[in-house]
């Protein structure tokens, strides 16, 4: 895509911009497709689903910012030359200042108005009440060019002419205006507390319910550990409770989120996070050490009580999720007025779940059949006469085998999949076992119940290896009878 648009004519700007916006158009449907399409598939597929419609939504971003440059460079052009070249009277005072109060108080009455968390950009005041931008991200045309027609704007070579000065209209009008600004500033700020002690009562009234972001670091406890992950902030007995869950998590297959820029915008803002039974540490940031220190729940009362530091602000619970580590997200699916309607107790223990008390990288784990129970011994002696450390399946579908001298082999969903395994790899991510090590196998023989023992269950794991073992060994074995027959004939 040519992305030099300055060299072009207004309107081959405008016939670009009409071609970006019907392939936009086209895109959309097709994640629109997509999202119906993971939301109605299993979990095992919707890790495929995902990456596409990640990699379509990346598409459809950048084809957006693309047209959003152009249309801008419209709006500029054609701001100069209806300036350049003014039709008529200037704009009369009185009529646009009716305009701009009628349109403020619009917005102070009209929730309509308003982003879901308190926020409206469509006036802004300037060095304490010398300029007002008018800055609509819904376009109001008359607003606007009755701004670009005022006197002072008219013949202006100013990129843009979307500001109001004291000169442009009656004193007394230009202050009732500047008044109403700040009247919806104000209002802002009462609507974001309001929506941040709403999100806030409702993490208190249900202690699996959590909100989420994203943050990007190689560093945990001056352990490097991942790049990126999600943050999940919920409540626990009343302290911040946040949970760091690693991007690359296959719980988080299970759900698509809202990235702040209308990618996924429909998602709710609550997520439902189980299989962790209480937070990991008590933090507590040191102000005057400048330094993260690990407290007691006593040492928090006491730290609140001296209100040292503003310190509830600085204290979180903290919980680091591995990859390995059992754990379910999903969207909360409940009607979240419900929960905020409930009172308030201030004290928010978790109670185990037995809904999903067997989890394990966002899929419950369901009980294996007797005729499922395999022979291990097999298995163990298959890793030891291999030198195999461990097999692991990828969030891909691939077993990624690691052998103890270091070196490491996968064998590939499509591999799998001419060898006929591609539904035991799904039934296997549909129960999630994630990885199995010869160390789980000698300690599976050394127990009398090795499928119950919750340290490996990895009973489907075990029969999957077992299953590609068994599948090269006939493999190998028809391969050999059939060049036997060869020789003898």
């Amino acid at each position: 895509m040519n992305r030099n648009i300055n060299f072009k004519t207004l309107d081959e700007k405008k016939k670009e911009l009409a071609k970006l916006k019907a392939e936009w158009e086209e895109m959309k449907e097709q994640e629109k497709k997509l999202k119906e399409k993971f939301y109605s598939s299993p979990f095992e597929k919707r890790a495929q689903i995902k990456r596409e419609l990640k990699t379509l939504q990346e598409a459809i971003f950048e084809k957006r910012n693309c047209g959003s440059s152009i249309r801008i460079e419209i709006e500029r052009e054609e701001s100069l030359q209806n300036r350049a070249n003014p039709v008529g009277n200037p704009t009369d005072p009185k009529k646009l200042a009716s305009l701009l109060k009628s349109d403020l108080q619009d917005i102070l009455t009209n929730d309509s108005r308003w982003r879901e968390e308190g926020y409206n950009f469509d006036y802004m005041e300037i060095a304490k009440g010398e300029e007002i931008w008018v800055m609509h991200w819904k376009k109001n045309k008359e607003i606007e060019k009755a701004i670009e027609n005022l006197s002072r704007h008219r013949n202006s070579k100013k990129d843009y002419a979307n500001d109001i000065k004291p000169s442009d209209l009656d004193q007394e009008d230009y202050n009732e205006i500047l008044s109403l600004v700040r009247q919806i500033r104000e209002l802002g700020e009462v609507k974001r507390k309001e929506y941040q002690q709403n999100s806030e009562n409702i993490k208190f009234n249900n202690p699996r319910l959590f909100t989420q972001s994203r943050c990007s670091t190689d560093r945990r406890d001056g352990q490097k550990k991942w790049e990126n992950w999600h943050t999940f902030h919920g409540k626990h007995n009343g302290y911040n409770w946040e949970i760091y869950v690693p991007d690359n998590h296959i719980a988080l297959t299970n759900v698509l989120f809202d990235d702040g820029w209308g990618t996924n915008s429909e998602v709710g803002k609550f997520f439902v996070v189980e299989g962790i039974t209480k937070p990991t540490t008590l933090r507590y940031w040191n102000v005057a050490k400048q330094r993260s220190e690990i407290i007691s729940e006593a040492e928090a009362q006491r730290l609140i009580k001296q209100n040292k530091d503003n310190s509830r602000y600085y204290i979180n619970y903290h919980t680091y999720i591995d990859l390995n580590d059992k754990i379910w997200i999903d969207h909360y699916q409940g009607d979240i007025k419900q929960e905020l309607a409930k009172p308030t107790s201030g004290a928010n223990k978790l109670v185990e779940s037995n809904e999903h008390k067997n989890m394990s990288g966002g899929v419950i784990i369901k009980q294996v059949d007797k005729d499922q129970q395999l022979d291990n011994e097999f298995l163990l002696k298959y890793f030891q006469e291999h030198d195999i450390k461990e097999i692991s399946l990828t969030q891909e579908g691939n077993l990624l085998i690691e052998y103890n001298t270091g070196k490491t082999e996968t064998i590939t969903s499509d591999q799998a999949n001419r060898q006929g395994l591609q539904k035991v790899i799904s039934y296997y991510q549909k129960n999630n076992q994630t990885n199995l090590s010869q160390q789980d196998l000698i300690n599976t023989s050394n127990t009398n119940s090795p499928t119950t023992s919750p340290k490996s269950n990895n009973t489907l794991l075990i029969g999957f290896i077992i299953g590609v073992v068994l599948t090269i060994g006939i493999t190998f074995g028809l391969w050999f009878r059939k060049n036997k027959v060869k020789k003898v004939n």
